[in-house]
C-alpha cells in the first residue's frame, strides 16, 4: 500500500474536518435554540409541562417530522437536531470512502464501505428494532 500525498491526505483531513465541525455546529445550534424556546414555551406549566411527556414522540418518522417542520413546531426542530448529530459521523465516514476511493486505496476504502453500512444498518435498521 503506497502513502497517500500530502496534497491527498491534507484533502481529505480538511474535508473531514469540514464535515464534522459543520454537523456539530448545525446540531448545537438547532439544539440550543429549539431548547430554549421549549423552555420558554411550556416554562408557566411548571416541571411537569417540561418534562412530564416524550416531546420528540411524534416526530420520529420521516412524516411526522417533515410536517412537524413545515408547521414550525420547536419539538420537530429539536428532532432533527438529534438526526443531524447521529448522521455527522456517517457523513464523515463518507468523506472518508470518498478519499480512500478517488485516490485508489481499495484496502481502506473497502473498510471504510463496512463503518458505512455498519452505522446505516445500526442507525435505521437496528435502532428503530430496539424502540
Amino acid at each position: 500500500m503506497m502513502a497517500p500525498s500530502p496534497e491527498a491526505y491534507h484533502a481529505c483531513r480538511r474535508d473531514l474536518t469540514m464535515v464534522i465541525r459543520s454537523g456539530l455546529l448545525i446540531a448545537f445550534v438547532l439544539l440550543l435554540v429549539s431548547l430554549l424556546v421549549y423552555t420558554y414555551h411550556y416554562s408557566g406549566e411548571g416541571e411537569a409541562g417540561l418534562v412530564g411527556t416524550n416531546p420528540i414522540e411524534n416526530y420520529l418518522s420521516v412524516p411526522g417530522l417533515i410536517d412537524g417542520l413545515l408547521a414550525l413546531h420547536v419539538e420537530a426542530f429539536m428532532t432533527l437536531a438529534i438526526v443531524v448529530l447521529a448522521l455527522t459521523p456517517v457523513a464523515g465516514v463518507f468523506t472518508g470512502l470518498y478519499h480512500m476511493h478517488r485516490r485508489g486505496d481499495r484496502e481502506l476504502a473497502m473498510i471504510s464501505t463496512t463503518v458505512f453500512i455498519l452505522l446505516l444498518l445500526g442507525l435505521f435498521v437496528i435502532g428503530p428494532l430496539l424502540k
